[in-house]
């Protein structure tokens, strides 16, 4: 990606991928890929701050682990009375048992879903190991691990020997997925570690390229880790977007639509604008005024 300031109409974002022979021309760019991902983009002109680009290389993303069995009937149903979604919580290697709440009604003779496992940082590193990219293919020690943690689970009262037998033979398939080793993402969600909220957020929620560059996504949001987060920085995007070409008609339309979020604080009062300010201003005029606030501070 690039910004050319220089452009003679409003599409100063320019966008080359090994797909298109041309490159593509854009008047705002917002991004929704992961730091991580981002990182494998070629930003060099997009005028990103340098703790942008630190961010891109050190924030922490974790790992998670999700791993699902279809089986032939809903057997935590029908044998164990698990009549409602919830989890179960374990020292055993798949740790998290997630029990669905979207088909409790359904026939107790029919093929269900079990998240039998969902981990995250070094669980799901473990678990994750024995995950391929064409699951279920080649996890025979996957599939055995979690058909014997599980009757383990629920055997508390019962034979555990009737209970694996009966857990294997309702087995019909699985399907696990390892954030780590997806190309799209690298990383389940990021974790900010100690003062890197404090001294990457400002950055990240701030525009760049003329205001025309935006990065959304939980790891740009103060709720990062969350689907909330993502949301928020979603609206974060549009709104200073809007903001950006003065369309303000409809961001009185997204308020009435979508209410506001708090980290944006909408309105007069809000900071949204300054942050579009700041965007605008070239490498330059940032570093001229980074030097009067120092010299201030210091006279």
């Amino acid at each position: 990606m690039a910004f050319d300031r220089k452009a003679k109409s409003e599409e100063m974002m320019v966008v080359t991928t090994n797909y298109d022979e041309e490159p593509r021309r854009y008047a705002t760019i917002i991004n929704t890929t992961t730091l991580a991902c981002l990182q494998r983009v070629d930003t060099t002109d997009l005028e990103l701050s340098s703790t942008v680009k630190i961010a891109t290389r050190t924030l922490h993303y974790d790992s998670s682990t999700k791993v699902a069995i279809k089986f032939d009937n809903p057997w935590w149903i029908s044998k164990f009375g698990i009549t409602e979604g919830g989890v179960a919580n374990t020292d055993l290697p798949i740790r998290v048992c997630v029990y669905p709440s979207y088909n409790i009604h359904d026939k107790l003779d029919e093929p269900a879903v079990l998240l039998c496992t969902y981990t995250w940082s070094q669980d799901a590193t473990r678990i994750g190991s024995l995950v391929n990219l064409d699951s279920p293919r080649g996890e025979d020690e996957l599939k055995g691990l979690l058909l014997y943690n599980l009757a383990r689970l629920h055997s508390t009262g019962s034979s555990f020997e009737e209970v694996y037998a009966m857990i294997k033979g309702s087995y019909i398939t699985h399907h696990g997925f390892d954030w780590a080793m997806d190309d799209f993402s690298s990383g389940a969600f990021a974790l900010f570690g100690p003062g890197q909220f404090r001294s990457l957020y400002p950055h990240l929620v701030r525009p760049a390229a003329d205001s025309r560059f935006h990065i959304v996504g939980e790891a740009s949001s103060a709720n990062s880790a969350w689907n909330g987060g993502s949301i928020d920085s979603a609206y974060r995007g549009v709104w200073n977007f809007l903001e950006r070409f003065k369309a303000y008609g409809l961001q009185e339309k997204m308020i009435e639509e979508w209410g506001t979020v708090p980290e944006l604080e909408t309105g007069k009062d809000g900071f949204a604008h300054l942050l579009v300010a700041l965007g605008m201003l070239t490498q330059e005029q940032l570093a001229k005024g980074e030097k009067e606030v120092i010299k201030g501070a210091t006279s």
